[in-house]
């Protein structure tokens, strides 16, 4: 089908949906009765619930594998703080272990600050790893709804809403272990607070606020100084403006308790409060994999195993690429890719793609900070992170990194829709409030249309978002399903795995647990002769080779051990 095919046939769906909503909402008490349910915490409920839902159909399960590397050095964190570790003693040999994203030697241990695993920890005290990402999403979707409504109106909001739960960055990246939805969740409820603090200027809010900052510093600081930033300018105004200089003591106090943690976490595993784990973490094995232009050729001071080579050689050449010449170039490939996250493009356009117009309209209103004059701050907030990851190379699909902020395209596009139709319906060219805030029926029709139009799509979307999910996870789970069928759950183990000359370097078969004493399996890299060392430290466990090549797991003598 054609491009203009399809934009035709989109337009008449929706043409047809705005005949049903004039039918059905064509009586004003009609109106204000949906406006009524829209406003009701019910709706709040409701917007959790589906957004937890849908996150837990396009996952599956609550207890699956990591799939990404960084997934799985976040679970391995949380799995240690859940055993009352903040870290474990090295793995016997460190070479036969080394994973992506941790440290086997001198201690067990993730990279990355601990804010996000140590919220994972409940949901594996359940044995239900997914639940808390989960929950982080279903309380991120209420705000979403929650903030989209109190700056406009309930339409506005549920349009905002569906958008951005069926938004391809969302889709995809909701359902994992990534500290994204942790930080989102920070930012929304850090706007939240800040609107209740500006209004009430209680300190309870502003403490809200400050956690909210503090805890996203721990889970992702260059995230946080973006938003952190542009937040703090309205903050000190608000308190200038009404001497509320007392509020500020016990925010900043409960804020700097909990950047504290950051440094216990930076003494427990590089031995000095000062040192940043992931910063030690890319000096050892990934000097290149930091912020700033051009690649950085320095070595890595150990010896990688061949899978981590290989990651080396593809992503050095996105940091090659990234230099302050193909900077403009970069900067739009990747603002193209969050448009078509949110709103499809026009080379895959899709219902979405019809508001976008809109969504240009809505932004230059944010802009203006009229007729919604908090969207300057959002605005702000959601420019900062995307400056603040220009210095840092990616590949442009990778719009996980702007998942913060990833509902203030969808909120751009409802608010422009709506304020096009109320000016067209009132012939009133002036920006004031009551645009958004008073009764608009015509307004409020095309807006069903269109949320009709993304209820219809909900199903075939997350369907889809689905089957990716089960391609990019069939490898790992296949793994270990494999392993649990040839390997009985009463026997140690040792597992060395030989990677085919074509595996896939984003997949890992080394896994690491936090007490690797009492692991069931040792998943470890195969290293010839010298697997015998390893074996002779642990006596007591089978060994196995798995050829990944041929896809065969084959017990070893017993007197390997004994090499």
């Amino acid at each position: 089908m054609s491009v203009s095919a399809f934009y035709l046939r989109e337009l008449l769906l929706v043409g047809v949906l705005a005949v049903l909503a004039f039918a059905l909402l064509r009586k004003p008490e009609r109106i204000a009765l949906c406006e009524k349910m829209l406003n009701d915490r019910g709706a709040l409920a409701f917007a959790a619930m589906l957004s937890g839902a849908i996150t837990w159909y396009v996952w599956g399960s609550l207890t699956d594998v990591p799939n990404i590397h960084d997934e799985a050095s976040y679970l391995l964190q949380a799995k240690l703080f859940a055993s009352g570790h903040w870290t474990r003693p090295a793995a016997p040999i460190p070479a036969f272990f080394e994973q992506f994203h941790v440290f086997v030697d001198p201690v067990i241990a993730s990279k990355y600050p601990p804010g996000h695993s140590l919220l994972l920890v409940p949901g594996v005290w359940l044995g239900l790893p997914g639940l808390v990402p989960m929950l982080l999403v279903a309380a991120s979707g209420a705000l979403v709804f929650a903030l989209a409504r109190r700056l406009t109106n309930p339409w506005i909001g549920l349009l905002t809403f569906l958008l951005w739960a069926f938004g391809k960055t969302e889709l995809r990246f909701h359902s994992g272990y990534l500290s994204e939805n942790t930080t989102g969740l920070c930012w929304l409820l850090g706007f939240w607070a800040l609107l209740e603090f500006r209004e009430r200027r209680e300190g309870k809010w502003l403490s809200v606020l400050a956690a909210c900052i503090a805890w996203g510093a721990i889970t992702r600081p260059l995230t946080m100084v973006a938003y952190a930033i542009p937040v703090a300018v309205v903050v000190l105004w608000i308190v200038r403006q009404h001497r509320a200089w007392r509020t500020v003591i016990p925010a900043m106090a409960l804020g700097t308790a909990i950047i504290g943690v950051v440094f216990v976490s930076n003494a427990r595993v590089t031995g000095h409060w000062r040192t940043m784990p992931w910063n030690l973490w890319s000096e050892e094995y990934m000097p290149w994999d930091a912020p700033g232009f051009g690649l950085d050729s320095a070595p890595p001071r150990r010896t990688l195993p061949p899978d981590m080579v290989a990651f080396t050689k593809q992503f050095a050449e996105y940091h090659r690429a990234h230099t302050l010449d193909n900077l403009p170039h970069h900067a739009w490939e990747r603002v193209t890719e969050i448009a078509e996250a949110s709103l499809g493009s026009w080379r895959r356009p899709d219902v979405r793609t019809l508001l976008a117009p809109f969504a240009l309209i809505g932004l230059v209103l944010l802009a203006r900070g009229t007729p919604v004059r908090e969207g300057r701050v959002a605005l702000a907030c959601a420019l900062a992170l995307f400056g603040s990851y220009l210095s840092y190379a990616h590949p442009a699909s990778w719009t996980l990194y702007y998942l913060e902020c990833s509902w203030l395209l969808p909120f751009a596009a409802s608010l422009g829709l709506w304020t096009v139709i109320t000016f067209l319906a009132r012939r009133r060219w002036t920006l004031d409030m009551t645009l958004i805030r008073g009764l608009s029926p015509v307004a409020a029709m095309a807006s069903s249309a269109m949320i009709a139009a993304m209820a219809l799509y909900a199903l075939p979307r997350a369907e889809s978002a689905k089957e990716y999910e089960n391609l990019s996870h069939r490898t790992l789970r296949s793994w270990r399903a494999f392993l649990g069928a040839q390997i009985p759950a009463s026997q140690r183990a040792i597992v060395f795995v030989r990677y085919a000359p074509w595996h896939y370097v984003h997949e890992s078969f080394i896994a690491n647990e936090p007490d690797l004493d009492r692991a069931h399996l040792w998943l470890v890299y195969d290293r010839g002769t010298e697997d015998a060392r390893l074996a002779a430290l642990a006596p007591d466990r089978a060994t196995y080779l798995f050829d990944e090549q041929t896809h065969s797991l084959t017990a070893l003598a017993p007197t390997l051990a004994r090499r």
